[in-house]
């Protein structure tokens, strides 16, 4: 064997320009323009200082991170897997907007590069030019936002982390698998608060390490990132 010494760990520190725009500064880059647009032009300093809130840990996320500050919540599209290792859930980061674009996705925005006209992936070789890590991955538990009725499930709590509070899935759901073993699935919720909600479900990849866990019955909380699809 070839012993060495261990590297000290470092904690890490942002040392770069200040945070200056958040992310619903991003967001309105897009809803000004229309469509998918750069985010900030030559000469322009567009820093964001956000928190991970996602995890491809589990497998249920490819591909993709969630960013969330005290405004909104973004993807951003990263052609690596294993972020969760690099970028654990709670860890700060500023974002550096220069050469990036926004778009938006049957109603989720998403960060990236430009790719033959819509919002592509960041290669992984350039990542470190875009985020920064400050600290240590802090407690997220206050970045919660908590969902009590079907009229919370809107357009402003999507890419946010959140916990639907008291619901229930739907009978035809109960007793099942996440997922089925050879695709994507979704299993709808019925409930929430006793409210009917008929457009809500876990949408679960065939790859996730935990899709076989069983559906219970009964009533619950669920925490995970609100996304959207059109209606739904």
């Amino acid at each position: 064997c070839n012993k060495y010494e261990a590297p000290d760990f470092e904690v890490p520190k942002y040392n770069g320009e200040p945070a200056n725009k958040t992310i619903q500064d991003i967001i309105d880059v897009y809803e000004a323009h229309g469509s998918m647009d750069s985010i900030c032009h030559a000469g322009e300093t567009f820093i964001v200082k956000a928190t991970v809130v996602s995890s491809d840990e589990g497998g249920n996320y490819y591909k993709t991170m969630v960013l969330q500050d005290e405004t909104a919540g973004i993807q951003m599209q990263i052609n690596a897997s294993g972020l969760c290792h690099i970028y654990p859930v709670g860890q700060t980061v500023y974002l550096d907007c220069r050469g990036l674009v926004v778009g938006n996705y049957h109603g989720v925005y998403q960060i990236g590069w430009i790719y033959q006209g819509s919002v592509g992936r960041v290669d992984q070789n350039f990542l470190s030019q875009y985020l920064h890590k400050d600290g240590l991955p802090v407690d997220v538990t206050p970045m919660i936002t908590e969902i009590t009725s079907p009229s919370d499930l809107n357009s402003s709590n999507v890419n946010k982390l959140v916990r639907i509070r008291n619901c229930q899935f739907a009978e035809n759901a109960v007793g099942l698998p996440l997922a089925e073993e050879s695709v994507t699935t979704n299993r709808y919720l019925a409930r929430i608060n006793g409210s009917e909600c008929t457009n809500l479900a876990t949408r679960t990849s065939n790859y996730a390490k935990f899709r076989k866990h069983i559906i219970p019955g009964g009533t619950g909380d669920i925490v995970g990132i609100l996304s959207v699809y059109e209606s739904s």
